[in-house]
């Protein structure tokens, strides 16, 4: 089992202050400030997210056990540590230590260490120097990759320069802290131009072929068709020239108040304006009743506000409490100027000393130069203090820059909390998971709008049949009305029929009854003639009598044998 330690130049600052611990799935972070330490635990994992899907396209599984971060803030050297262990193919031990200014914690030393964590995980083994440091310090703000590469470019042509085959053998850091911070810069420059030619996949995958191959020109010939030399020597020619270093000196100013404090409202509304318009100085303004805590500020020799602590080159020079003016504050800003120009500045030795006759050189001071020689030294003075001033401009826009990315990334984080774990997986998507999305949710659509035409003819067959029964139903009905009608009028029939014969037999009956009464009358000597009576009862007994036969010859069969009737 082996050890590795992976880290940012750092100076070192014991602080001794009550740790309040963060859990996150991965991290527990151990910080004075809780809000800090909450605002580093959620970074660490969003880069531990992002580095992972931008450098190897996927998210790394949830770590067996968290890593401890132990963070030490103000205003100290920014860097980490970050130690882990590698045994028969696996990492384990986590622990990483991190310290610096609170913009600097959350925009380059996190994500910095937490790469180192991601490349321990893909490649499961110790990583060369250069290449393992010069990804991590490409994941930091511009503000700290311009020093490095500055650095690295300072150094290309003298006898500090490391040499190319020394940068890239290396498994372990130089002892010498000058020389460790130009390995840096010189690994960080060669990354940096890999990183900017191909990206961060084809970067990994240059590592791999070099640890499949132990060859590093075969890995640069295949990824990026040049030996190391030919893509060494292309860093350099397309990487921004180093900034000239100017010598100057740097003030800023930590200004304390609280909430219900007049003396802190007075000072706002009439000196502070005033300290905002002066050149070449910084300003944090602290509320030690939201961004700050009285615990701290005991520390930092604060019992009361307002109270101000006075920096030069970040390094505290004195702590005021109570109501100040703008210009005591800037009193103690006034130090050497800003741009020491033609201080030490040679142009040679002429001429001999006034009222000598011996042609001795010397030293030229500088009232004695001639109108040439004060012409080019004007020149080289504005070129001084134009650096001095691009130099300034460039800290300020390098500070605003630290501070927007702090902000978006704290936004960023806010907004993520909030999101859906849809919304987050769409986010998170490549591009052609993206394109599969889309296409799904068009047949997804195309589904729906089927489904929808389906209900729709459903609907309308249902009404059809609906219609159809009903249709159906009022035919029934009207067969059953006329079928009743039927059978009434059958009925009717039938009893009207049945009536006739019962009436004629009825006439037959009291024909007949007529026709005796009629002939026994007349024969006891009645009004009805005899011979009507008898003529009566002839016909009626002649009807009878044909009406039986015709019923008789209608039941005999005929010549086919079928009875036959008319």
């Amino acid at each position: 089992m082996k050890r590795f330690l992976l880290l940012i130049p750092l100076m070192l600052c014991a602080v001794s202050l009550q740790a309040a611990e963060y859990h996150t799935p991965n991290f527990t972070v151990s910080c004075a400030d809780a809000d800090l330490a909450k605002q580093i635990g959620d970074t660490a994992e969003f880069y531990r997210k992002q580095h992972a899907r931008d450098w190897l396209g996927a998210e790394l599984p949830k770590w067996f056990a968290p890593c401890p971060v132990r963070v030490r803030y103000g205003q100290i050297g920014a860097g980490g540590a970050t130690t882990f262990s590698f045994e028969q193919g696996q990492v384990s031990g986590w622990r990483m230590e991190i310290q610096g200014p609170r913009d600097r914690l959350i925009d380059s030393v996190v994500p910095h260490e937490v790469l180192h964590t991601i490349f321990a995980c893909k490649f499961r083994r110790p990583l060369p120097r250069w290449a393992d440091e010069g990804a991590a310090t490409y994941t930091e703000a511009e503000a700290g990759r311009k020093n490095y590469r500055d650095t690295g470019l300072q150094v290309v042509g003298t006898r500090e320069h490391i040499p190319l085959s020394e940068l890239l053998a290396a498994m372990e850091y130089p002892r010498d802290g000058r020389r460790q911070f130009l390995f840096y810069g010189q690994s960080f420059v060669l990354a940096e131009y890999l990183l900017d030619m191909k990206g961060r996949p084809e970067y990994v995958s240059f590592l791999d072929t070099y640890f499949k191959s132990g060859s590093w020109e075969t890995a640069f010939a295949k990824h990026y068709g040049q030996n190391p030399g030919e893509a060494y020597t292309g860093a350099i020619r397309v990487s921004k020239p180093p900034s000239t270093p100017v010598d100057y000196n740097s003030y800023h100013i930590d200004i304390f108040v609280q909430d219900n404090c007049k003396p802190c409202d007075d000072f706002k509304a009439d000196e502070l304006p005033k300290l905002l318009k002066a050149k070449n100085l910084k300003l944090r303004v602290y509320d030690l009743e939201k961004n700050y805590t009285w615990d701290r500020a005991q520390q930092d020799g604060i019992t009361g506000t307002p109270a101000f602590i006075v920096y030069r080159n970040e390094k505290r020079q004195v702590v005021l409490q109570g109501k100040q003016t703008a210009e005591q504050l800037l009193a103690y800003c006034k130090g050497p100027e800003t741009v020491k120009a033609a201080q030490g500045f040679g142009i040679g030795y002429f001429g001999p000393l006034p009222g000598s006759n011996r042609n001795e050189n010397r030293a030229n001071p500088h009232q004695d130069f001639s109108p040439a020689q004060r012409q080019l030294l004007n020149e080289t003075i504005d070129q001084r203090a134009q650096l001095a001033i691009d130099g300034t401009i460039s800290n300020r826009m390098a500070d605003l820059e630290k501070l927007m990315d702090s902000r978006i990334k704290n936004a960023i984080l806010e907004i993520q909390s909030k999101l859906t774990d849809e919304q987050k997986a769409l986010i998170n998507a490549t591009s052609g998971q993206k394109e599969l999305l889309a296409g799904l949710r068009g047949q997804i659509d195309a589904v729906e709008a089927g489904k929808a035409d389906f209900i729709k003819q459903h609907q309308e067959a249902l009404a059809a049949e609906q219609k159809q029964r009903e249709a159906l139903a009022e035919e029934v009905k009207a067969a059953k009305e006329a079928a009743a009608n039927a059978q009434t009028v059958a009925s009717d029939a039938q009893s009207e029929n049945l009536t006739l014969k019962e009436k004629l037999a009825a006439l037959a009956k009291d024909t007949a009854k007529t026709a005796v009464s009629g002939f026994m009358g007349s024969a006891m000597g009645g009004n009805t003639p005899p011979a009507i009576a008898l003529t009566l009862i002839g016909t009626i007994a002649t009807y009878f009598w044909n009406r039986r036969k015709k019923d008789e010859l209608a039941k005999q069969p005929d010549a086919s044998g079928t009875a036959t009737g008319k």
